[in-house]
């Protein structure tokens, strides 16, 4: 499972992978407070969210959603 990604440590459960790696992935790329890195902030305009597919009851897949914030766009 997930073998091609090339993660030293294979997850057997979903919830793992999610809670240990796609869960504090995207709160540091959107600068969620709280977070285990010292100095975290938003950093950038982009912002990303997870969609989890699903088929019956078993999640299949998930589908990473980028968003940028034109309004604060800066040219530098």
């Amino acid at each position: 499972m997930f073998g091609w990604l090339n993660f030293k440590k294979e997850y057997k459960r979903y919830a793992d992978l999610k809670r240990r790696i796609i869960i504090p992935a995207v709160d540091d790329i959107n600068g969620v407070e709280g977070g285990k890195r010292k100095g975290s902030g938003k950093r950038s305009d982009i912002s990303i969210n997870f969609v989890e597919i699903f088929e019956s009851r078993k999640i299949t897949g998930v589908m990473f959603k980028a968003n940028m914030d034109i309004a604060t766009n800066r040219v530098f």
